[in-house]
């Protein structure tokens, strides 16, 4: 998988009873089994309205573990996602085909989600659809420089255009490579081939995308904090926020899985600089403060953060008499 991608989760989300009640009351399925869910229980599953879209087609190939065919399933079979899924086929990269694909879904449902919002395929038939920030309109969320890895020329130089289009371009990038770990991790797991045209293929920096997109989350939630603090404040902005949040949960899980197969893997520094950069670096204080305050204290502790120190969300939480992980 070449690192430049152009532009166009095993599923890692809450456990709780919360989220078994929002996927059952969703158009369009039911629930994925709690059994199957990974991340630890938190409250703010009770905001992010977890949706479900049902298989489009029956879709499958011999070459294929169940993430990827679960993505081709429930693309639709009509006009550019037909295009879409014959395309990536062919090309036999399937680790790619599953990140463009993921893509395509987005925006098809978005589509359906209406103006003004955005919609992110999160495997098993899940997604979530959030109101787009307008207030972020045509800004580039900063990345502190100790956590700019190799696509963040990509993204947010040569294609920072996007940010006029949909302030939420960043979160669409997010979840196709958490996807596409996704699938390279069940590809290996299962003997399958990331390529079947190339069986020696390997994808060294798939596992390092996934690191280096979750600061990209993160610097563009500071970013609305900014520039659209109403948004921000809002319970839309409350559902972002945990949307950023649980796609973290989803990146470090499937990040450590990943790490663990040097096909897609092997020599690539980002696995253990950027986590030690986000830790420790000067620049990087903002944001592990960000983290901390707006993401919630279980979640900073995964990233290795002290939290042993008050913070200024747990103070106001505890005024609300709220607790922490519902913002």
């Amino acid at each position: 998988m070449a690192t430049a991608r152009k532009l166009t989760l095993s599923v890692c989300a809450i456990l709780g009873s919360a989220v078994t009640a929002a996927a059952a009351g969703a158009e369009g399925g039911s629930a994925v089994p709690i059994e199957r869910l990974s991340v630890r229980p938190t409250a703010f599953s009770r905001l992010l309205q977890i949706q479900t879209h049902p298989e489009q087609t029956h879709r499958s190939h011999e070459n294929w573990g169940s993430v990827l065919t679960d993505i081709a399933r429930r693309l639709p079979t009509t006009g550019t996602y037909q295009d879409a899924f014959i395309r990536y086929t062919r090309e036999g990269d399937l680790v790619t085909a599953g990140h463009e694909w993921t893509h395509f879904l987005n925006a098809y449902l978005s589509s359906r989600a209406g103006s003004g919002k955005s919609a992110f395929y999160m495997l098993e038939g899940r997604y979530v659809t959030l109101t787009i920030p307008d207030g972020l309109r045509g800004v580039v969320p900063h990345v502190p420089p100790s956590l700019r890895g190799v696509l963040y020329d990509l993204y947010l130089v040569q294609n920072s255009g996007n940010a006029q289009v949909d302030p939420l371009y960043l979160l669409d990038e997010w979840t196709a490579y958490a996807n596409d770990v996704t699938i390279a991790v069940d590809q290996l797991n299962r003997g399958k081939p990331l390529n079947p045209f190339n069986p020696t293929a390997i994808q060294p920096e798939a596992a390092g995308n996934v690191l280096e997109f979750m600061f990209y989350g993160f610097a563009l939630g500071m970013a609305v904090k900014q520039y659209d603090p109403a948004y921000y404040q809002s319970y839309e902005g409350r559902r972002l926020r945990d949307f950023i949040a649980l796609t973290a949960y989803r990146s470090l899980d499937i990040h450590a899985k990943g790490v663990r197969w040097r096909e897609i893997n092997r020599g690539d520094s980002r696995n253990t600089t950027l986590l030690s950069h986000f830790r420790n670096a000067a620049d990087t204080a903002a944001m592990r403060a960000w983290v901390k305050s707006d993401l919630g204290e279980d979640l900073a502790r995964r990233l290795g953060i002290d939290t042993s120190a008050p913070t200024e969300r747990r103070m106001a939480l505890s005024h609300q008499g709220q607790a922490p992980g519902l913002n």
